[in-house]
């Protein structure tokens, strides 16, 4: 099994991968991406830790709709907080975003929280909670 450290730095690179993906603004490279990145038993759960979306597939156009939707001008990650064990691994951090939906400027500032596991011989996020701040 790979070492605390190598595992952590897949997971940062899977996080890399989901928000690039998002923020690519391509519909289709959206989700192939996040389909690849995502567990079949992917589910986002939103602040009140309420399900928006489950599913790989459903959880994937959850953030296409939001492109589609939304013009996003800034978004800054924060440096992830990761702790594995064994085939799981949680990883947290910060955000800042801004963006224009239904003609309302937005500026959030919140906590992602991923939960992963290694499925598939790679890492791919089971579950996402998006908390503001």
């Amino acid at each position: 099994m790979a070492d605390s450290d190598e595992v952590s730095d897949e997971i940062r690179l899977a996080l890399k991968t989901i928000n690039r993906a998002w923020l690519s603004a391509n519909p289709s490279a959206v989700k192939r991406a996040l389909v690849s990145s995502f567990h079949p038993q992917m589910i986002i759960k939103d602040a009140q830790l309420k399900t928006v979306a489950s599913g790989r597939k459903a959880c994937a156009q959850s953030y296409v709709d939001f492109i589609q939707q939304a013009q996003v001008f800034s978004f800054e990650q924060g440096e992830p907080d990761i702790h594995v064990y064994r085939d799981s691994a949680i990883a947290s951090y910060e955000w800042r975003i801004a963006y224009v939906l239904g003609g309302l400027n937005y500026n959030e500032h919140g906590i992602d929280i991923f939960v992963f596991v290694r499925s598939e011989k790679k890492w791919q996020a089971v579950w996402r909670a998006m908390l503001g701040l």
